[in-house]
């Protein structure tokens, strides 16, 4: 309970809190450190003060995930997505880059899910919020590198690229080298085509087809023909374009 309300009580007696609590956040007791950052979990809030305070600790949770439970884990990649939305300067680029790059898929999925949801939620400051946050940070932060590729992961940077307002095309640039082609792209399909993307940005959109849809699997094809449709009637070009002629002819076959 104490750890949970560590920000609180920093705030009102961090001599008390620095002689006291702060110890045990230190990995170099991984038993007690495991109690506590479990315990900060449910609360993951800090302060400026509190942040340099435990910033060593932090950055030492991501080389001991094993020691805390799946929950908990969840919410410490979270917290690194709050923190480069909100609080970029208190990672430098190379730290940020190394817990990313030696992260559990689920790791970068709620990196991803913490920046759709702020995206989501900035509404017509969706496009600002990337160009000066997020995409930055991701071109920065996340290498386009193959192991770190992951189906489930995919679903959250196809509804952030969605989501960022007049910054679509730039957000489909970054994200389609980051995401696998999908083994089943229904969903992925039904979320463009619930979205105004094909007809404001088509080739955006024929972009982002073009990488998630496996040509080698058998799925109901209706919904891609008629998205490939809507691109067609948004942009002229469309049909000459060899991406939308290869998936117009494996939605018509």
């Amino acid at each position: 309970v104490t750890a949970m309300r560590l920000a609180w009580l920093f705030a009102r007696r961090p001599e008390w809190t620095s002689e006291t609590l702060l110890p045990f956040f230190d990995w170099n007791h991984p038993e007690d450190a495991a109690i506590v950052w479990q315990g900060f979990s449910f609360g993951a809030t800090f302060t400026p003060a509190l942040w340099f305070a435990l910033k060593k600790d932090f950055l030492a949770a991501f080389e001991n995930l094993e020691k805390l439970d799946s929950e908990a884990v969840r919410i410490l990649y979270q917290a690194l997505g709050s923190i480069a939305i909100h609080e970029p300067e208190w990672l430098t680029n190379d730290e940020a880059q190394r817990i990313v790059t030696g992260a559990p898929h689920i790791g970068r999925e709620q990196i991803a899910w913490v920046f759709w949801r702020n995206l989501d939620g900035a509404a017509d400051k969706a496009d600002t919020l990337w160009r000066d946050r997020i995409g930055p940070w991701l071109a920065a932060c996340w290498q386009p590198d193959e192991a770190l590729k992951d189906k489930e992961t995919a679903h959250s940077l196809i509804m952030m690229a969605l989501s960022a307002g007049d910054a679509l095309p730039e957000a489909v640039d970054l994200v389609t080298p980051r995401m696998p082609t999908l083994d089943r792209a229904e969903s992925a399909i039904f979320a463009i085509a619930g979205s105004k993307a094909p007809e404001q940005f088509p080739q955006a959109t024929l972009k982002l087809l073009d990488r998630v849809v496996n040509r080698n699997q058998r799925f109901y094809k209706g919904d891609l023909e008629k998205l490939l449709t809507r691109v067609a009637q948004a942009w002229s070009g469309a049909r000459q374009d060899s991406r939308f002629l290869d998936l117009f002819d494996f939605a018509a076959g």
